[in-house]
């Protein structure tokens, strides 16, 4: 599974992404989607905005959800 650590983080950005998370446990419990939203805020946060948006259109209902700050709602009728 693709992940921040195959885009050589520093640890300054490991941290920030991973909330501290050792290594093991954060590939454990981050989903195959999160993963590859993580890889995109990498390269946001590195001004690489074409390289992020090439991550977050492999997963676009999550670059919905993350503009809408992940805490709306979805309702289905």
């Amino acid at each position: 599974m693709e992940s921040i650590y195959d885009h050589s983080p520093t640890l300054d950005e490991i941290i920030n992404i991973t909330y501290g998370l050792p290594k093991d446990v954060y590939l454990a419990r981050t989903s195959k989607e999160l993963l590859i939203a993580d890889i995109a805020i990498l390269y946001a946060d590195r001004g690489d905005e074409g390289k992020s948006q090439e991550y977050w259109d492999k997963v676009p209902a999550l670059h919905e959800e993350f503009l809408l700050g992940f805490d709306n709602l979805i309702v289905v009728k």
